[in-house]
């Protein structure tokens, strides 16, 4: 008993990612269908790195799975993600309730991801920085967010009716912060802003509510009535997440 309890102590520690690729994920998952290949594996499903490739897109995808976390009641999951976009470094804390996301570093080019809003006729060039995001998701619902990103700013084009419209727009930068349990803002501005051009929120209903003012269309150099002010908002969409879950 001893020994067959040994050996399968050894089996699950070295288990090898591919196999866990081919056997467990490919055949529970759409991931072939969505495009994600994995070219090669190394290590085993605990420590280990794969090749993938998205479309256009390739990287190369390190974890370290924590098996100690089981007997605390969480699965730390240690993630970093150098592609041919950017790179990343972050943390998934996953629990039986309770998840938490942390995002410690993110570099990301935009320009090789317009491909995919080619067919919206969207293009978006710069870069995007964030650095100490949280996430923290109980029981399906977003408890808390936090953290910063910043957006180099760059050159934009998007469809207006039959034309195109190309601009180029200065740096933006956002802000994620909870009033309380349940009450998320996220809020956006220029960097000569003084306020939030651009703000959303998440309350505890799971209604969810976006706003943009009338100082991006300014920055757009896009026409609108010249008796409103640049802290008017002009669009406006709220919308429920979480109807299909129970409270």
């Amino acid at each position: 008993m001893v020994f067959l309890l040994s050996f399968a102590v050894f089996l699950i520690a070295t288990l090898p990612a591919s196999v866990v690729w081919k056997y467990v994920i490919v055949p529970n998952t759409k991931v072939l269908s969505l495009g994600v290949q994995a070219r090669a594996f190394e290590g085993s499903v605990w420590d280990g790195r794969v090749y993938l490739s998205f479309r256009h897109l390739k990287g190369i995808l390190d974890w370290d799975l924590s098996p100690m976390g089981v007997f605390s009641g969480t699965l730390p999951l240690e993630l970093k993600l150098e592609s041919s976009t950017g790179k990343l470094s972050s943390t998934v804390e996953l629990g039986l309730k309770t998840q938490r996301f942390t995002l410690s570093s993110l570099e990301l080019a935009l320009e090789p991801l317009n491909v995919f809003t080619k067919a919206q006729r969207l293009s978006v060039s710069g870069d995007v920085f964030a650095k100490d995001v949280e996430l923290i998701i109980r029981d399906r619902k977003l408890e808390s967010a936090m953290g910063s990103f910043t957006w180099s700013g760059g050159a934009v084009s998007y469809p207006a009716g039959r034309d195109l419209h190309e601009r180029v727009l200065p740096p933006f930068s956002g802000r994620m912060k909870t009033d309380a349990p349940y009450d998320v803002h996220l809020g956006i501005r220029d960097q000569d802003a003084s306020f939030d051009v651009m703000r959303g929120s998440i309350n505890e209903r799971g209604e969810a509510l976006w706003e943009v003012t009338r100082r991006v269309l300014d920055i757009a150099d896009e026409p609108w009535s010249p008796n409103s002010k640049e802290t008017d908002v002009v669009f406006k969409v709220k919308k429920p997440l979480y109807s299909g879950l129970s409270q």
